[in-house]
């Protein structure tokens, strides 16, 4: 959820790079090669795998790296990938599930 808005802010700031924006600080200007800035998108960029289109094929095996759990790629279509998972019963941690997940709608428990 938080990982498209940081993309968003890293293609803006990207952005303002490329267009030659300046900074201020203190009535100085400083070039963005003054800061870190540069550098921290470019290791951002290399954790991320560098913003490449993964090259999957039906068949590939994947495991979520919060919850472990496995799944299998069915079919790719260019944009999306289709993943059934091995088990039907999906393992999640409490505290991270709704960093992924939303409440649709809630059962009648009391």
């Amino acid at each position: 959820m938080f990982e498209k808005e940081y993309d968003k802010l890293i293609d803006y700031i990207e952005g303002m790079i490329a267009d030659g924006v300046q900074l201020v600080h203190a009535g100085h200007l400083l070039d963005w090669s003054d800061t870190t800035i540069p550098e921290q998108i470019a290791k951002i960029r290399e954790l991320k795998g560098g913003f490449e289109m993964p090259k999957l094929n039906p068949g590939d095996r994947l495991k979520h790296k919060v919850s472990d759990q496995e799944m299998c790629v069915i079919n790719v279509d260019g944009k999306t990938v289709f993943l059934n998972p091995d088990s039907p019963t999906i393992k999640y941690p409490l505290e991270k599930i709704l960093n992924e997940f939303i409440i649709v709608k809630r059962a009648n428990n009391k």
